[in-house]
């Protein structure tokens, strides 16, 4: 499994646990392996939005699949999730840079769920002009399907999340 799949990782794992078998007792796996693996079925989950802060029980799995602890698998999310974070926002500065403030939407979207598991706290250094500029961005956005309370805890989170004061 040299440059597997997040879905080939998922059903390795599950084969590994269906036969009772411990990744890194009995298969061999180092923890560095484990490590990448963690970060190679959690980051597309992330990325689209299918693992959020309210639902993250594909985390648990994960994590039990793997032979973890639950210490060690947060700091391990927490290390992906502010790195993701940080990608996120460089490509958000890279795009307003450009001028393209539409193609940032996705990114800001995916910037909010992040904030959402840390209560904003993703440790960002951005500067005030463009935090101002993000969240006036994210405020124009189409908020018809969600209700308010989310995006008023949303827009907090951003906030938080770009160092805008309250």
């Amino acid at each position: 499994m040299d440059n597997p799949s997040p879905e080939g990782l998922k059903a390795f794992r599950e084969r590994c646990n269906m036969m009772g078998m411990d990744l890194a007792e009995d298969v061999g796996i180092s923890a560095s392996r484990i490590v990448r693996m963690f970060e190679t079925e959690i980051i597309p989950g992330l990325k689209n939005g299918d693992i959020t802060a309210s639902n993250s029980d594909v985390l648990n799995e994960i994590q039990e699949s793997l032979n973890l602890g639950v210490e060690e698998c947060e700091s391990m999310f927490e290390a992906t999730l502010l790195r993701l974070a940080s990608q996120a926002m460089g490509l958000i500065q890279s795009e307003l840079l450009r001028g393209r403030e539409d193609n940032t939407v996705d990114t800001i979207n995916e910037l909010v769920r992040y904030a959402g598991f840390v209560e904003g706290d993703l440790g960002l250094s951005v500067e005030e002009a463009t935090a101002y500029q993000v969240f006036n961005i994210y405020e124009t956005f189409d908020f018809s399907d969600v209700d308010e309370e989310t995006v008023e805890e949303n827009k907090e989170l951003l906030k938080t999340a770009l160092g805008i004061s309250q």
